[in-house]
């Protein structure tokens, strides 16, 4: 496989992120524009119509009391008590028109600025999840090119095959890694151990996956595996099952990936007229979605996600409509979601 091409071509892919941040940002800022400018326009509008109102409202105060007043002078009234009580009851009643239409205006005013904070709320959550989605695939592009680099360096290392029948033989063959057992546990040891000891489930698990793919991958030899596991036991190791493994490192990372998206989310949500109370909720809401999502798409089976949600105290309840929400999107054929698709050690 000609892996410089694949880490040019993955390096040329993790570049454009900035510019496509820069696009992103700049989409937003123009959709935030038109926001304004629609809400300045349909204040423009209800200023306009709370004084045409208004001037109607005097208009019709003052020829209503013009007609009273020549209906009383008919009658010889026009300086009576009367007269002068007809003035205060129009008087009152413009007044109260007036602060009628005042109150609507106002309600009205209210109304367009919570419209327009709730706009921006949902244009600041979006370029949160945009952004949030950005880096985690700028970060998995990060990570693929290390692994590459690495793959490129383990193709160059030639085995050292234990198969001594026709070397036409295309059947695939076990090997055994040009380096010692011995050494290959040290390194191991100095990459998932604390102080060349193994104490944790994380590092038992990590160590897991490795011998896994050494194995069922590599296809390393039986005998050599032994040997390695030999030195591993003798450090505190011991055996954990490929999908118990997976949900311990997948919870590990997800937990960090919550941690980092919650705290984007809370800052765009409470930018958004939102309390702290409930910026915090929608956050933890999102997050933790995100973050089923996250480890969905780092476990190879089923078992090993459903694993992990116990492992992070997901309910049943929960954990049903998940798997709800899954089935419809593999229904509707986006597949956006896919089991195993993001897998990396």
């Amino acid at each position: 496989m000609d892996y410089d091409t694949l880490i040019k071509e993955t390096k040329k892919s993790l570049e454009s992120y900035s510019s496509i941040n820069t696009q992103l940002e700049e989409l937003y800022r123009q959709a935030k524009q038109k926001n304004a400018a629609s809400y300045d326009l349909a204040k423009k509008d209800l200023d306009e119509q709370y004084n045409t109102d208004r001037n109607s409202a005097v208009t019709k105060g003052m020829l209503d009391e013009k007609d009273l007043h020549q209906f009383l002078a008919a009658r010889g009234l026009s300086s009576s008590g009367e007269s002068v009580q007809a003035k205060i009851d129009s008087a009152i009643s413009v007044n109260n028109t007036l602060n009628e239409l005042a109150k609507q205006n106002t309600r009205s005013l209210s109304s367009l600025e919570q419209e327009r904070l709730n706009a921006e709320s949902k244009l600041d959550t979006e370029l949160a999840e945009k952004k949030t989605e950005l880096d985690k695939w700028q970060t998995e592009l990060a990570t693929k090119v290390a692994e590459l680099k690495q793959k490129s360096a383990d193709s160059k290392t030639v085995p050292v095959s234990n198969d001594k029948t026709d070397p036409t033989d295309t059947e695939e063959k076990s090997y055994t890694p040009a380096i010692s057992a011995k050494e290959l546990a040290k390194n191991i040891l100095s990459s998932y151990s604390t102080s060349g000891k193994i104490n944790t489930a994380l590092q038992k698990s990590y160590i897991s996956i490795y011998l896994n793919q050494l194995v069922n991958t590599e296809g390393a030899d039986s005998a050599y595996i032994k040997e390695l596991l030999v030195n591993l036991k003798a450090a505190g190791y011991t055996e954990v099952d490929v999908s118990t493994a997976e949900a311990v490192i997948s919870v590990s990372k997800g937990k960090a990936y919550y941690k980092e998206v919650y705290e984007k989310l809370f800052e765009f949500y409470h930018k958004g007229n939102n309390s702290m109370a409930q910026a915090k909720k929608l956050a933890e809401n999102k997050a933790r979605k995100m973050m089923l999502d996250y480890i969905y798409e780092r476990c190879s089976t089923i078992k090993a996600f459903e694993t992990a949600c116990r492992q992070l105290g997901v309910t049943g309840n929960e954990l049903n409509e998940y798997n709800a929400r899954i089935e419809n999107i593999i229904k509707s054929g986006k597949g956006s979601l896919v089991l195993g698709s993001k897998l990396s050690y």
